[in-house]
């Protein structure tokens, strides 16, 4: 059985959510250089359009498809107010390497009041590669 060792409180104090590692070679540690691949960060810049009621309260989900694999679904959200009118809003995820990125899809829960978006683009670069890219949408 491969275990994926912790050994921390996973509460507000501490943090909700933990990424673990498998304890490949039985030291009670996880293995972060034997998993899948080394984490890489991915910066994720939504641009929000310009018109009138084009802002979002709702909650922003993406994935990223790519030659390597993908990104399951992914809240984007930070400590902003995020998805307003005519505005740029940058997340980081953290995740495995999943190659040249050649599908993202995007989606709200349609939360709130004002849930509707018009969203005019997303673009996003990674740790692996600094060239800026972009879907429109």
């Amino acid at each position: 059985m491969l275990t994926f060792p912790l050994n921390d409180w996973i509460d507000s104090k501490h943090g909700l959510d933990k990424e673990l590692w498998p304890d490949v070679d039985g030291d009670g540690v996880g293995d972060v250089s034997t998993a899948a691949g080394a984490l890489i960060d991915y910066a994720i810049t939504t641009y929000t359009s310009d018109i009138r009621g084009a802002g979002t309260d709702a909650n922003v989900f993406v994935e990223l498809h790519g030659s390597k694999g993908s990104i399951g679904q992914t809240r984007l959200d930070n400590a902003a107010n995020n998805y307003e009118r005519g505005r740029a809003d940058t997340f980081t995820i953290k995740a495995s390497d999943v190659g040249d990125i050649n599908r993202l899809v995007i989606w709200h829960d349609d939360a709130g009041m004002g849930s509707d978006w018009h969203l005019h683009q997303v673009g996003w670069t990674w740790s692996l590669k600094h060239e800026p890219s972009s879907f429109a949408a």
